[in-house]
């Protein structure tokens, strides 16, 4: 496993911040079993758009697990993380994904500064439940 990880990490985290990095797609090369590299370097990383990055590539594993990855990246201060964990969420759907989004919204229905988050997690939710 110490392998993979390497070659995980030399061949796209250490790479987040060269421009053909979006170019990448780390679910083709390595299928599940990279996700949660990709979660602990989020987890981990301090510049927002590095995280950005990240949750754009956690979500393209179109993996539920990484559902609670994008839960957490919804109260990023960055909105650039969290408009792309919206996405994410999205594009996972169903069920879980609107609880989720649920639950987002009524954590921050009492910060009235949050009204552009709430409008975003609002058309998020309509999305994922006209989908269903």
């Amino acid at each position: 496993m110490a392998d993979l990880e390497h070659e995980i990490r030399e061949r796209y985290l250490d790479r987040l911040d060269e421009a053909t990095w979006d170019d990448c797609d780390p679910c083709l090369d390595y299928g599940a079993q990279a996700l949660p590299y990709f979660i602990a370097a989020f987890e981990a990383e301090s510049t927002p758009s590095r995280r950005a990055r990240l949750v754009r590539a956690i979500w393209q594993f179109r993996d539920m697990a990484a559902l609670s990855t994008l839960a957490m990246a919804l109260n990023d201060s960055a909105s650039e993380v969290w408009k792309d964990a919206l996405d994410g969420i999205v594009t996972l759907g169903g069920r879980q994904a609107l609880a989720v989004l649920t639950r987002a919204r009524t954590a921050l229905a009492a910060c009235p500064a949050e009204t552009e988050r709430l409008a975003w997690i609002d058309e998020a939710a309509a999305q994922v439940a006209k989908s269903m």
